[in-house]
């Protein structure tokens, strides 16, 4: 587009009133140069190109929500195996979220040292909230991956009591009918156990 502009004054009528005014001629032009058209008007008719201000969203990220308010929390947590032997391990993770009374934890631990392997019970203790005070089971373990001493155990799960801070774990070996204990002959250093936690708070 161009456009052409005459300095003389032209007069120009419309169907009322005759005025005089400036003339700008606008040349519309294709995309191979040609002209195709030669408008001339007012100049006070032509409409000018205005810039485009630029408009940037602004993005928040979300924030992570710890109000003890509404009772909705989120942390970390300690793991402990717990024995008759001292349990070394090495926590890579523990997260746990409270919204309302329902707790969710996760956890990835690793052994790497164990005092003595004998049949004493473990339980993974320190949960961060006790759970409710009931005379039943509030929650329960699972365990989505493990690594164990032999491959004679096939799965391992954990129950959590009324009113209390730590998991009694269970297994399944090969041959053996039902659930028993998890003991100190079923881990060894470089035991890897990982899993998710659920289960009622008191409060």
């Amino acid at each position: 587009m161009g456009f052409i502009r005459r300095s003389d004054p032209v007069k120009l009528e419309d169907a009322d009133t005759p005025v005089e005014n400036e003339v700008v001629c606008i040349i519309e032009e294709s995309d191979d140069g040609n002209t195709v058209e030669i408008i001339c008007v007012p100049e006070e008719l032509i409409i000018k190109d205005e810039p485009v201000e630029e408009v940037r969203a602004e993005i928040k990220p979300k924030a992570v929500i710890t109000s003890t308010t509404t009772g909705e929390q989120f942390g970390t947590w300690t793991p402990i195996l717990q024995s008759s032997g001292n349990i070394s391990i090495n926590t890579r993770n523990a997260f746990y979220t409270k919204i309302g009374q329902l707790v969710t934890c996760t956890f990835h631990i690793i052994v790497i040292d164990i005092a003595e392997r004998n049949n004493s019970t473990i339980t993974l203790n320190d949960l961060p909230v006790p759970s409710i005070n009931s005379t039943g089971i509030t929650g329960s373990a699972h365990f989505s991956y493990f690594k164990t001493a032999t491959n004679e155990l096939t799965r391992i799960s954990g129950t959590i009591n009324g009113n209390d801070t730590k998991i009694d774990l269970w297994c399944e070996r090969q041959g053996r009918k039902g659930l028993q204990l998890l003991t100190l002959q079923d881990i060894q250093n470089n035991t890897v156990l990982v899993g998710t936690v659920t289960y009622i708070a008191n409060s």
